[in-house]
């Protein structure tokens, strides 16, 4: 994504923005510009550089850095927007400039903490239309968008993933998506921590947009030395009687491999209306066509909640589905803010990363 023309396009103006707002509006003089334009164009040159190098080598403090100012780029964006309003109206310039510039720095630390925090257990009950008594209790782990990313996806972290959610003896675990953001080296290690996951009726995973282009192969290393089953555009039913369909995600038709895509049509083929079925796909969009097919709840992730300013707000407005649980007839959906963050802003505002437990009943 970042390394398109529209977001950098979108970055140069955000800067330029920024850039005119603090110092007209804090009145600076040819030392205090030069300070501000030169921090600008500093943040703008490490947004660029990493976006050329990122695939090629490992550069975490780049990175690192990067992902702050890109977030506090557009997190400040947001306030001196408000700030532009509120000067307009009430013509106190410098006092809105330093309050929009406190909560900018103040709002992206946060945020960066925040962002990069073990994900929290979300407890939720579903009451599915006819779900035999002998389902009741029955319990699922989702989890979603982990981003595996060298320089940002410690094993520390992806370790205490693991060890959060198998404690919550889920009866089954979904990975709805986005497990891998990067080429990532030394993909044993993330092979065997990844293995440690522990579930009854086993752990089941679809591919999500940012596994597939150049991560294809990374993507496919990792998983295939775990126990963990993809499900591409088909249905496994499990030994009491749910049936888990996934798709396969519509990124798939740009890898270069054949019968890969969402294709609904082909992971439904077969699958009893009648079993509970437990829908599979990164992409919530695909949810009242989903519910036509019968599933009793789907699991999606690839919103994240929109992360930060402004981008929470343009999610709510963009995405039909775009955080928590929904329900349409006797269908529910559950879209995942993120067991992670995307890659590239490592950051989270009003939205914490998460697991969730979500327990049947009838």
């Amino acid at each position: 994504m970042i390394r398109g023309s529209i977001p950098l396009l979108i970055y140069i103006l955000i800067t330029m923005f920024l850039y005119f707002r603090i110092s007209r509006g804090l009145e600076l003089k040819n030392g205090g510009k030069l300070f501000i334009g030169g921090s600008l164009t500093f943040s703008l040159i490490i947004f660029i550089v990493y976006a050329k190098l990122c695939a090629k080598v490992t550069l975490t403090p780049l990175f690192l850095l990067s992902g702050f100012l890109m977030g506090m780029m557009l997190i400040s964006s947001t306030f001196f927007f408000f700030e532009l309003i509120f000067t307009t109206a009430i013509k106190k310039k410098k006092l809105f400039v330093l309050i929009a510039l406190f909560l900018s720095i103040s709002v992206s630390i946060y945020s960066w903490i925040n962002g990069r925090s073990i994900p929290v257990v979300r407890n939720i009950e579903i009451k599915l239309k006819d779900i035999p008594e002998t389902l009741s209790g029955f319990t699922i782990a989702h989890l979603s968008d982990i981003h595996i990313e060298k320089g940002i996806t410690s094993e520390r972290w992806l370790r205490k993933v693991v060890e959060t959610t198998n404690k919550l003896k889920p009866d089954l675990i979904v990975i709805t998506g986005d497990l891998v953001s990067m080429v990532v080296r030394d993909r044993k290690k993330y092979s065997v921590i990844l293995s440690g996951f522990k579930a009854k009726f086993g752990v089941y995973c679809v591919t999500g947009n940012t596994d597939f282009g150049n991560n294809v192969n990374t993507f496919g290393e990792i998983i295939n030395n775990t126990e963990i089953r993809v499900l591409i555009n088909e249905s496994v039913k499990l030994k009491n009687g749910i049936v888990i369909v996934g798709v396969d995600d519509k990124e798939g038709k740009n890898s270069r491999k054949e019968d890969r895509g969402t294709d609904l049509k082909k992971a439904f083929s077969g699958v009893d209306k009648s079993n509970t079925i437990i829908f599979l796909s990164h992409r919530p969009d695909i949810f009242d066509n989903a519910v036509r097919s019968g599933v009793d709840l789907q699991l999606s992730g690839h919103t994240h909640a929109g992360q930060i300013p402004p981008l929470d707000i343009f999610s709510k407005f963009y995405f039909k589905y775009d955080y928590g649980l929904y329900k349409k007839g006797d269908s529910y959906i559950y879209t995942s803010c993120g067991t992670g963050t995307w890659p590239f802003i490592p950051m989270r505002l009003f939205s914490k990363n998460e697991i969730i437990k979500i327990v049947l009943v009838n």
